[in-house]
């Protein structure tokens, strides 16, 4: 129990920070809701990776820009998709 009120704490801190990087997929809403949950399922994970050697704000920011990278990623494959296929 004492695991899940550390990790409810850290969301508590950190989402506000989280949040601006959901709002950049506004054009697409699921993509916006779901990347703060992502960050913080990733962040669960992967905190036995954490070495303590910077912040934890700074891990947290790192896998929300890796998430960001990944979205880029998707969106740029379905506005290919979407002019490739009004091209034909």
């Amino acid at each position: 129990m004492a695991i899940k009120n550390a990790f409810g704490e850290i969301v508590n801190r950190y989402q506000k920070m989280v949040a601006p990087h959901g709002q950049r997929y506004a054009w697409r809403f699921h993509f916006a809701e779901d990347i703060g949950q992502e960050v913080f399922i990733n962040l669960y994970y992967s905190l036995s990776e954490f070495r303590g050697e910077a912040k934890l704000s700074t891990y947290i920011q790192k896998i929300a820009i890796n998430l960001d990278s990944e979205r880029d990623k998707e969106k740029e494959k379905i506005l290919f998709s979407l002019f490739s296929a009004k091209g034909k």
